[in-house]
C-alpha cells in the first residue's frame, strides 16, 4: 500500500485473525490534526478470490503480510493534501503503518523512529512545506505526490546527532497538540517547528520568519487575493 486504497483488500474486524492496521484520512480531517500517527481508524485483510480455496488464500495471505512489513514505515507523508483545509503534510509513529492517503517513507535506507520524528517536524515546517510546493504537480491549491517526487524534496542531515536531536524533541514536545488549518497562518506549534529548524541547520530565524510571512500570504493558501 503506497498511500491509495486497493480492492485487492477488504474492509475487515480488527479483532479478526490476519486483518492488517491502516492509517487512513487526510491532513485535514479529524486523524490528520496533529502529528502522532497513532489512530489505527481503518482494518483490511486481503480478499479472497471467487472460487478460492482456503489453503490458498492462506498462503497468499502470508505472502501479503511480509510483503507489507517490508512497506511500512515509521514515517508516512501525504499523498494529496488542501492547501488551505488541511494541517500537516506528515505523521511518525512509534509503530510501523501503512496507510490510505499517507505513503510510507522507505528509501535505501528505512528511516528509525527517531528520524521519522525528526523528518516530520522538517516537512511540517514552513520551509519543509515550501520544499513540497516545488513538487506540487499539476494542481497547486490540491497537489498530490507519488514517492518519486521526494527524490527531489531536500532533507536535513539526521545522521547528524545534534539535528537529529533538536528536530526529534520538537516533535515531542508538539505531536500531540491540535495543529491549525494552513490557511490560519503562522501559530504557535508552527513556530516551534521553525525554531527548531532554524537551530537544527544554522539557517537565520528572520529568513524563516519571512517565509512563514509570505507562505501564509499566499493566495492558494490563505483564499485571499494578493493586492
Amino acid at each position: 500500500m503506497t498511500g491509495q486504497s486497493n480492492k485487492k483488500y477488504e474492509h475487515f474486524d480488527h479483532q479478526k485473525e490476519n486483518s492488517i492496521p491502516v492509517i487512513s484520512g487526510s491532513g485535514g480531517g479529524d486523524l490528520g490534526q496533529n502529528m502522532l500517527a497513532g489512530k489505527i481508524n481503518k482494518w483490511v485483510r486481503l480478499r479472497k478470490l471467487r472460487g478460492e480455496d482456503n489453503l490458498s488464500w492462506g498462503k497468499r495471505i502470508k505472502a501479503d503480510q511480509q510483503n507489507i512489513d517490508k512497506f511500512s514505515s515509521h514515517l508516512l507523508v501525504a499523498q494529496s493534501f488542501d492547501t488551505r483545509s488541511s494541517r500537516i503534510t506528515a505523521i511518525a509513529s512509534a509503530r510501523k503503518n501503512i496507510g490510505y492517503a499517507w505513503m510510507p517513507v522507505i528509501g535505501t535506507k528505512p528511516p528509525t523512529f527517531a528520524e521519522a520524528k525528526a523528518c516530520a517536524v522538517w516537512l511540517n515546517s514552513t520551509l519543509g512545506r515550501i520544499a513540497f510546493r516545488r513538487v506540487c504537480g499539476r494542481k497547486i491549491s490540491w497537489p498530490r505526490f507519488n514517492p518519486m517526487n521526494f527524490n527531489d524534496i531536500p532533507f536535513p542531515d539526521v545522521d547528524n546527532p545534534e539535528i537529529l536531536e533538536r528536530l526529534s524533541l520538537a516533535y515531542d514536545e508538539t505531536c500531540n497538540e491540535i495543529v491549525p488549518k494552513f490557511k490560519d497562518g503562522i501559530s504557535e506549534v508552527r513556530t516551534i517547528w521553525d525554531d527548531a529548524v532554524s537551530e537544527a541547520i544554522q539557517i537565520d530565524r528572520k529568513v524563516i520568519v519571512r517565509c512563514a510571512e509570505l507562505l501564509a500570504r499566499d493566495p492558494y493558501v490563505s483564499g485571499e487575493p494578493l493586492l
